[in-house]
């Protein structure tokens, strides 16, 4: 679906509420701050104004569908409905390319049998910036619903034009969605295996000792200072420590002196992302280790790796 409508036409209102009404999971990616979501957590940009976390985001939905895509084709279930929401169609699609483009063509072409939906809204109907332009047949696959800034809103389908009843929008846009948060699947990163053995997808049981271990640490590292000791806190990092040089002893970390032991508070999850950026975890080891909403954590790392120049 394209929801088109000028600045102030209540674009984001209309598709929050329409969102309330669909059932499944929703993933909503945004370059704009200012809009709530039905308190959906929503992707944005960075905090250096890059695109580092939208472009994450971008290849964990690449994986998704085209897992799905596979799923169909083998006649298994493709799992619940999941609608991605792109707002600012054109700044997005232009920074986040190839990739976006891969995901938005595939939806397109064959959301229905992957139980996708796209949702794209747009200040114009113009589509060049999702290099649509020239595959017009998969722009048949598209209803557009355009609004005005009088409230007024319109379903075009098939060259028929249908007027919408938005009597109920502003209630609808109210309901939360924040229950419906699409999350990407935790997968066991290639950073558990060593180089010389397959890089596929393993379940945490199947895990090393150390890995298993240094899960369990990340979790009580994050326990509340008011719940722990500092004795035992200063006890798990240490212990952090010596799982990571078991898990990986071809590589040199940090060794963890006095000083950096109390610059980890307990409970303080900048301060352990921090230790993770400068032991060298990509952005997705630390985003699946380290509980916490992945749309404020990619923003976090991206920040700390300017600041320790990583």
């Amino acid at each position: 679906m394209f929801l088109i409508g000028p600045t102030g036409a209540g674009r984001t209102t209309f598709a929050t509420a329409m969102l309330a009404e669909r059932s499944g999971r929703i993933v909503v990616l945004t370059a704009k701050t200012d809009d709530h979501w039905g308190r959906l957590p929503f992707v944005l940009i960075d905090d250096t104004g890059t695109y580092t976390a939208m472009r994450a985001m971008f290849d964990q939905l690449n994986t998704e569908v085209r897992s799905r895509l596979v799923a169909s084709k083998n006649k298994q279930p493709v799992g619940e409905p999941l609608t991605i929401v792109l707002d600012d169609d054109a700044v997005i699609a232009k920074e986040c390319k190839p990739v976006a483009t891969q995901v938005f063509k595939l939806v397109a072409r064959l959301g229905r049998s992957m139980r996708v939906r796209l949702v794209v809204l747009s200040t114009t109907g113009r589509v060049n910036s999702l290099d649509f332009a020239s595959e017009g047949d998969t722009l048949t696959n598209f209803i557009s619903v355009e609004l005005n800034r009088q409230r007024g809103a319109s379903l075009v389908w098939d060259a028929q034009r249908y007027q919408l009843d938005t009597a109920h929008v502003p209630s609808g846009a109210r309901q939360s969605l924040a229950a419906k948060q699409w999350m990407p699947p935790i997968v066991v990163s290639s950073i558990f295996d060593s180089p010389s053995h397959s890089t596929a997808p393993r379940r945490g049981a199947d895990m090393p000792r150390a890995g298993t271990r240094r899960y369990a640490l990340l979790d009580e590292l994050l326990t509340p200072a008011a719940q722990q000791s500092s004795r035992a806190h200063a006890a798990r990092i240490v212990a952090f420590a010596d799982a990571e040089k078991t898990e990986h002893p071809e590589q040199e970390f940090t060794a963890l002196q006095s000083t950096e032991q109390r610059s980890i508070p307990a409970g303080d999850r900048e301060a352990l992302v921090r230790f993770l950026v400068r032991q060298r975890w990509s952005a997705n080891d630390i985003v699946k280790n380290v509980k916490g909403d992945s749309s404020t954590l990619y923003p976090l790392i991206a920040r700390l790796k300017s600041e320790e120049n990583v």
